[in-house]
């Protein structure tokens, strides 16, 4: 770098790490180098340019080094040089473009249409799912499905700087769905999920079918795309102490999980095992106390699911006590052990709710 340089940049690190860039973007610009940004996912790129003669040239070497290097041709129809300031360009699932913003240009970005009409369809055949289903417990769960794919579309798109009218137009057509094809589609619920709550409960857009809550698709904003930290790398020591710290669980809990999978049960049973000690925070789903990954206990909820009896809905892991709160008939045990572990009224709910699953009579406080 320092051949092509006026005069070397002084090179000065953040506490984490990562060197700062400033002095060498200014060191760069005072120098004969081209300046470009390349994107990767993959086999797909993108490489930005700041003028068209830079970028034609850059074409033509990345061509010729592929070729040369690779063995590998580029599509014609693929691959291309193209003006921000005239034309979109899509990646990923975006659509990009460059606007006039006061004296300077910055970029504009959406989904992009065949990613747009990709979302409308399979959030179609999810209502369908809903429409068609025969019980009670067949509406809940495809209500669930519906709302993740919503949750996961939202969280993919929401670094496009008009998610939110994006989002919008399909929403637009998603209600009209609801409201012609599922009865019982209202706008007064209780949210009792707290991670809906959170991030959806002060919009005026809520729905509900039954007690259970639909999410708002066109409840997104944008969000600025951060960086994850440099500290996190799976590929030292410290970098994998800092993925497990942020977990908060017990890393050596996990690794025996892992090593001592239940005889006689199916692989997704005991994959979903571990995947609930890490959802669950390695507490009990009904004490909340910690979990001895020794004593606890990974307990069907049913039989009869329609996802497959080892589905990770159809799981939960219990300490003994709180095995305890579903399995037993003695109506004093439940009274001490409700008392000990403090259990409030939406926990003996669904205590409750998982004994009449399991074919016992209900509990009082």
């Amino acid at each position: 770098m320092a051949d092509h340089m006026k005069s070397p940049c002084k090179v000065t690190y953040y506490p984490n790490g990562a060197e700062k860039k400033c002095n060498s973007y200014t060191a760069l610009k005072k120098s004969n180098l081209k300046e470009m940004r390349i994107v990767r996912y993959a086999d797909d790129f993108k490489i930005f340019c700041r003028n068209r003669k830079d970028a034609d040239r850059t074409y033509h070497a990345v061509e010729d080094w592929l070729l040369k290097r690779l063995k590998l041709e580029i599509s014609d129809e693929k691959s291309k040089v193209t003006n921000l300031r005239k034309r979109d360009s899509e990646f990923l699932g975006f659509r990009m473009k460059l606007i006039k913003k006061r004296r300077t240009w910055v970029i504009s970005s959406n989904v992009c249409d065949k990613a747009m009409s990709h979302m409308q369809k399979e959030l179609s055949k999810a209502i369908i799912e809903i429409q068609n289903s025969k019980t009670a417990s067949d509406i809940k769960s495809n209500i669930h499905e519906y709302d993740a794919k919503v949750i996961g579309m939202q969280n993919y798109y929401c670094i496009a700087t008009r998610i939110n009218l994006n989002f919008s137009r399909m929403a637009h057509v998603n209600n009209g769905r609801f409201l012609y094809r599922i009865d019982g589609y209202k706008k007064q619920g209780e949210l009792n999920n707290k991670y809906i709550k959170k991030r959806y409960g002060k919009s005026k857009q809520m729905r509900w079918i039954g007690d259970t809550p639909v999410v708002p698709l066109a409840y997104v904003q944008f969000k600025i795309p951060m960086r994850k930290s440099r500290k996190i790398n799976l590929y030292t020591l410290d970098g994998r102490m800092e993925i497990h710290s942020n977990l908060k669980l017990n890393v050596e809990d996990m690794l025996w999980l892992m090593r001592h999978p239940v005889t006689g049960e199916t692989v997704q049973f005991n994959d979903n095992r571990i995947s609930l000690y890490a959802g669950q925070e390695g507490k009990c789903a009904i004490t909340g106390e910690q979990l001895e990954v020794i004593h606890c206990i990974c307990y069907r909820k049913s039989n009869e699911c329609k996802n497959g009896r080892d589905s990770y809905r159809n799981l939960l892991l219990l300490s003994p006590a709180g095995y305890e709160f579903i399995s037993t008939t003695d109506s004093i045990k439940f009274a001490t052990l409700t008392k000990k572990y403090e259990l409030n009224k939406a926990q003996i709910t669904k205590v409750n709710k998982l004994r009449v699953t399991a074919g016992l009579a209900e509990m009082s406080m």
